[in-house]
């Protein structure tokens, strides 16, 4: 939750409690929760409006799927020989064993 630990919480929560006070933390809290439903909310039909628009813009020029797959070209099949896939650095020469060299 937000990047933060169970303890960090519990502590930031009593730090709040001792600053705000025990009286007014209640309403904060109502305040702060309003706040937050309000951006998600806001970020939700931003996100719908701007698939919305990529979804018109997109079939405007003949595309009705608009997965990255897809638009590459890529079979679900060719999925595993992608060729964007991540290849591991090469092992230094001073990083191998003996073993390895052999």
């Amino acid at each position: 939750m937000f990047g933060i630990s169970g303890q960090e919480f519990i502590f930031w929560l009593i730090l709040a409690a001792i600053i705000v006070g025990p009286a007014r933390l209640p309403g904060y809290v109502r305040t702060v929760r309003e706040k937050v439903r309000h951006f998600k909310r806001a970020w939700q039909l931003t996100s719908q409006n701007v698939d919305s628009e990529m979804r018109g813009a997109l079939s405007d020029i003949g595309v009705e799927d608009f997965s990255p797959q897809k638009l590459l070209g890529f079979e679900d099949d060719d999925l595993e020989e992608n060729p964007f896939t991540p290849v591991p650095p090469p092992i230094a020469a001073t990083e191998r064993t003996d073993s390895e060299t052999t």
